[in-house]
């Protein structure tokens, strides 16, 4: 069977995530409440599953949905996006992870009832028995009575809310039946084995033994992490910015180990560095908020007229050094990911990536200290010496066609041309 072209809605800008709803509601209805949220982060495609209202119906086995997603990501996400799927959507997505592991840049997972990778567990058996008994009151009842059973076993707290779907008779009521035949997927431990792609599970602190026991083995079997979110039952998306932080951390630090790779290409100056400093500073300050003293534009970026990879460069100053670490690690709500190697007590750096390019570095150090006064003190020089920003920009291209595949080579050689710049402006004072 051919791949369903599947419809979608579209919100913000930043790394790529497509968003995978579960059974009852539609990816409109499962991600509205947070997706003005989560838009401020990602550019978030949150697509309808077959059945469901901007996708042509009946629904399809879990193989075929994984086929349809993995169809989706190549013509809407450029063939590599980061995958976040609740719920059955979850099912579907390490189904596609499984059968095709190329396309993921990452995967969340949130509260999928994964059973066919648990084995023996108990209470994944308990659970698989319950889905089956599910299933067969659907066949009888409709999957009507089947959401209200559903969510009485995994959330008792929201069945206020699914009354209310039931009684508007949403789409995805009529697809349930269908949903709940989970341990017919491919899905297993040995197709998980050895994913490269970074897996998180989430389960909701309020949900019952049995889903907190699958994402454990999600994380497991995949070599990835298991979180539980506070506050949450089944849909542990809702909770807001906690969850949003949580998903933002883990894609950025899924972005950073690939950043290694990323080669040294200069570009001419271009005035829009200095707005995307500006949006930058503003979702740094929004997760940081006192904790930082000044955020300043530093870089090439930071200087008119000068050539510079395009990449923002922000200083972060807070007040002491006992500060740097727990500082740099809050960035991680912000997208921006700690690489080992790269830090000292006076410095900390965080680097920002998305779909396949750098967009920002984050350094953490202390405000009014020496690496504070030397980076501000060369970004004032050049701004103010047309004849250094000439030769510091022919030196750069230099070493960009010598080192244009080692950043940390490139980086280094730089250091001689600022230490004599820095060291004869204090000859001169």
């Amino acid at each position: 069977m051919q791949p369903v072209q599947l419809g979608h809605i579209a919100a913000g800008e930043g790394p790529t995530l497509v968003a995978v709803h579960g059974g009852l509601l539609s990816g409109r209805l499962t991600f509205g409440p947070v997706l003005a949220d989560w838009a401020q982060r990602f550019r978030v495609l949150a697509c309808d599953r077959r059945g469901f209202e901007h996708s042509p119906g009946p629904g399809g086995s879990i193989a075929e949905q994984a086929r349809d997603l993995e169809a989706f990501i190549d013509a809407h996400a450029g063939g590599h996006a980061h995958v976040l799927g609740f719920s059955f959507g979850g099912v579907v997505a390490l189904t596609a992870l499984q059968l095709e592991r190329r396309l993921f840049a990452s995967l969340t997972v949130v509260e999928a009832p994964a059973v066919t990778l648990c084995g023996r567990d108990p209470d994944a058996l308990d659970l698989r028995m319950h889905l089956a008994a599910l299933y067969d009151r659907a066949i009888d009842g409709g999957g009507a009575h089947m959401a209200r059973d559903f969510f009485a076993y995994t959330d008792p707290r929201a069945l206020g809310r699914i009354e209310a779907l039931l009684a508007a008779d949403d789409a995805g009521i009529h697809v349930v039946p269908d949903e709940l035949r989970v341990w017919r997927t491919p899905l297993s431990p040995v197709g998980l084995a050895g994913v490269d792609a970074p897996v998180l599970a989430v389960s909701g602190a309020r949900s019952p033994a049995a889903m907190h026991r699958i994402g454990e083995h999600v994380a497991r079997v995949s070599g990835g992490r298991h979180h539980v979110q506070p506050a949450a039952g089944h849909a542990a998306h809702l909770v807001g910015r906690p969850f949003r932080d949580v998903v933002c951390a883990h894609v950025a630090d899924a972005e950073a180990d690939r950043s290694l790779r990323d080669p040294v290409a200069l570009e001419p100056p271009d005035p829009a560095w200095a707005h995307r400093f500006e949006h930058e500073r503003a979702a740094v300050a929004d997760v940081l908020g006192d904790t930082a003293v000044e955020i300043a534009h530093i870089g090439s970026t930071a200087v008119p007229r000068l050539v510079a990879k395009p990449v923002i460069d922000l200083m972060v100053g807070v007040a002491d050094r006992g500060a740097t670490r727990p500082v740099a690690e809050r960035l991680r709500a912000a997208g921006y990911a700690r690489r080992a190697g790269d830090e000292t007590d006076e410095h900390r750096f965080a680097l920002r990536r998305a779909d396949g390019r750098r967009l920002a570095h984050a350094h953490v150090v202390v405000h009014g200290g020496g690496w504070w006064h030397d980076h501000i003190a060369f970004r004032d020089m050049l701004r103010a010496d047309a004849d250094l920003r000439r030769r510091y920009g022919e030196h750069k291209r230099a070493l960009a066609d010598r080192h244009r595949g080692d950043r940390e080579a490139y980086t280094d050689a730089k250091g001689g041309f600022v230490a004599a710049a820095l060291h004869g402006r204090r000859t001169r004072r």
